[in-house]
């Protein structure tokens, strides 16, 4: 999985003064401008609130199996041995080439595969699935074509008492062809997403994480920040809204952030007084309202890959 990004930042050496030369002493522009200086954006909630109902149940119906099927068979098109050129490092089968099979099939780049059916994690929970991993295009003499931009992974697991999920897609996935017909990739939507889901069937819970981007509807661009939806009787948990945050692009280039206040994994957040299922829309520090969109296909789980 993509790791977390953290952003050391060190600062040192000598103090100099920037008009010792005669150079010009700049005021530095403020990161945020005063509130008073901010011109409020037209703030319609109604359209706030479909676009992010329209985006939640986005997320959850997206299923990376269609790339991963069509990696697979567009790479039995290759000639074994010749073309592409295989490798192992760390036990991890992989190919890296530029080349053309016997069949017409143009390889260029590297990838992998990692099978997860069956592979235990030692502490009781089974798993099924499969990842890829490449930066890669693969086309055939037929124009079945694949992209790979990174990793597209999809894997779930079970135990006695839980069910987990993860669905990774990484930006610049592509697939054409008869490989893409009937799935999502024959609209060429190129998502982001990491989604991290589980199930406790005994405590009747369930939660999802949504980390991502997606093109938007009404939006030009919709952002989810570990958006979490939790369902079932969690104590002390406020079950009714969402935590964390989503932000919306317009067409004027402003982003609105949109603020939930629901328990977090870590137990943080949840404040009664304000679980209200409804989150506040920002602008630059700019108070503009709030929404309170049904946001409860993250837990309905209706959409792949979740059962």
């Amino acid at each position: 999985m993509r790791p977390l990004l953290t952003l050391l930042l060190a600062c040192g050496g000598e103090k100099t003064d920037s008009t010792a030369d005669g150079a010009e002493d700049v005021e530095a522009a403020p990161y945020i401008l005063p509130a008073e200086q901010v011109t409020a954006p037209p703030f319609d909630a109604a359209a706030v609130t479909a676009e992010l109902e329209s985006a939640a149940a986005r997320f959850v119906s997206f299923d990376a199996s269609p790339l991963i099927d069509g990696y697979q068979a567009l790479l039995a098109a290759g000639d074994d041995g010749y073309c592409p050129t295989f490798g192992v490092t760390n036990d991890t089968v992989y190919w890296a080439d530029a080349c053309t099979s016997e069949t017409g099939t143009r390889f260029d780049g590297y990838g992998y595969f990692v099978d997860y059916n069956g592979v235990s994690d030692g502490n009781g929970t089974t798993y099924q699935g499969a990842a890829l991993y490449g930066v890669a295009t693969i086309e055939d003499a037929d124009g079945q074509r694949l992209v790979a931009a990174g990793g597209a992974v999809q894997v779930e697991g079970d135990s006695a008492e839980t069910h987990v999920a993860v669905l990774q897609i990484d930006d610049g996935f592509a697939l054409q062809g008869e490989l893409a017909a009937g799935t999502w990739l024959a609209d060429s939507e190129s998502p982001e997403l990491v989604l991290n889901g589980a199930e406790v069937a005994s405590l009747g819970v369930r939660y999802l994480v949504v980390r991502g981007r997606l093109v938007g509807e009404a939006f030009d661009a919709v952002i989810f920040d570990d958006l979490m939806g939790v369902s079932g009787a969690v104590e002390g948990a406020c079950t009714t809204e969402p935590a964390g945050a989503a932000s919306l692009l317009d067409g004027e280039g402003r982003w609105l952030d949109i603020l939930f206040d629901g328990t977090t994994l870590e137990g943080t957040g949840g404040d009664p007084d304000r679980c209200d299922g409804c989150g506040g829309v920002w602008f630059q520090g700019l108070y503009l309202g709030e929404v309170c969109p049904d946001l409860g296909v993250l837990t309905d789980w209706s959409g792949a890959p979740w059962r």
